[in-house]
């Protein structure tokens, strides 16, 4: 079953001047040549459409096309023969295949399943690309200490490690807690590691970012978390993982 999209022409209405092409015929063609190409009755794309289609009273018809495909479309007298040798009009280049757009706003959500490539410039106010992994001390009120391995997570699945947060419940009131993400038993940071800053209860606003050397997590891998400064009186511990599934 072929994946399909509702044509460009939302109401699919042909007119000719001021009426309605009744009983015109609709040619549908691979773009910039004579080959025929399916068109169909609904978004299921169970159900192709005649080739011409003959349009009804109002000039309309159901009209959905591939989205792997653009089309030439020829709109045609009702007596005209196929194939035709002269159209009312014609359109080339219908469709939704690899489309070229000047300029697009986007107000939702946008999924991209394959690359994506920019040849102008773009501008981007706010974008999330990954998955959250969400990763908490069991008893959020339980003062936190130093140690390696305060949390395991085995067979990780394969992904490179885009961003890294780090929270608390109760801020360290003098020290800054540290903590240090490895794979496999090598940290995946430089020099800089995942730090909150006395008084603070996020590594959002701490003084120094972390800097990730090594993102890419072979698949089957192990990640442990470790605390390499506990501060004073900190509670809570939250780490939040952003990662891409390779």
């Amino acid at each position: 079953m072929p994946t399909v999209a509702l044509a460009q022409f939302f109401d699919t209405q042909f007119s000719v001047g001021s009426a309605p092409a009744a009983g015109y015929q609709l040619f549908t063609y691979v773009v910039g040549t004579s080959t025929k190409q399916a068109t169909y009755t609904d978004s299921t794309g169970n159900s192709a459409n005649e080739n011409p289609i003959v349009l009804d009273s109002e000039g309309r018809c159901d009209l959905w096309l591939l989205t792997s495909a653009n089309y030439k479309f020829r709109l045609c007298l009702p007596t005209e023969s196929d194939p035709p040798t002269s159209s009312v009009k014609d359109w080339n280049g219908v469709g939704w295949a690899s489309p070229t757009f000047e300029d697009l706003t986007v107000t939702d959500d946008v999924t991209v399943g394959g690359d994506l490539t920019v040849t102008g410039t773009a501008t981007i106010t706010s974008i999330v690309i990954g998955d959250w992994i969400y990763i908490k001390q069991p008893d959020q009120t339980a003062t936190i200490t130093t140690g390696t391995a305060k949390v395991s997570l085995p067979a990780m699945p394969a992904c490179t490690i885009l961003a890294v947060r780090a929270g608390l419940v109760t801020a360290s009131s003098s020290g800054i807690p540290t903590f240090d993400i490895n794979d496999d038993g090598v940290s995946i940071f430089d020099t800089a590691k995942l730090t909150i800053d006395a008084n603070e209860s996020t590594s959002l606003t701490a003084a120094a970012s972390p800097t990730i050397l090594n993102p890419t997590v072979a698949s089957g891998s192990l990640l442990t978390i470790d605390i390499d400064v506990a501060g004073t009186g900190a509670k809570g511990w939250v780490i939040l993982l952003n990662v891409r599934l390779t």
